[in-house]
């Protein structure tokens, strides 16, 4: 277990059944639009893969596998002692209607829109952070396919 950390974030690199990364597209006034991977921070008494889980549910009305550990980001230069953690994820269902949270309750947020992307888009890259770019242009293909054989438990 890590201690001390300002922010423990788990997120979600989620591929659908066309192997295809599911991602939020986020729009905010004054911010260029971008693209993000479901996930958010981990509440106490809950474990990386459990808030990978709720906040794909939250976020995208999803029901999920998630799987192995993809990447970690330290943000040590951002939010000294803060984690991000990347799980590998499968889709199972998805359904904007149930979609909840305090991303949809306050406007002022701005626009969670739910996208695909092939791993060729140029939409791409949009992606923040951006240090994911390398990893799924590099390895995309291959955490697909390992994406495919997650089964439930």
């Amino acid at each position: 277990m890590i201690r001390n950390a300002v922010r423990r974030s788990s997120r979600v690199l989620l591929f659908g059944p066309a192997d295809e990364l599911v991602l939020i597209k986020r729009t905010r006034p004054g911010v260029a639009p971008y693209l993000t991977t479901p996930g958010g921070g981990v509440e106490p008494g809950e474990t990386w893969d459990q808030a990978a889980v709720r906040e794909c549910r939250e976020e995208l009305g999803a029901t999920v596998i998630i799987g192995p550990v993809a990447y970690v980001m330290y943000l040590a230069d951002r939010e000294p002692g803060s984690i991000q953690r990347y799980a590998l994820g499968r889709l199972i269902t998805i359904d904007d209607a149930h979609r909840h949270g305090p991303e949809f309750e306050d406007p002022g947020r701005g626009l969670y829109e739910t996208v695909r992307c092939a791993l060729d888009d140029p939409d791409l890259d949009r992606l923040r952070p951006a240090e994911l770019l390398p990893v799924l242009r590099g390895f995309g293909s291959l955490l697909a396919a390992e994406a495919r054989t997650l089964k439930g438990g």
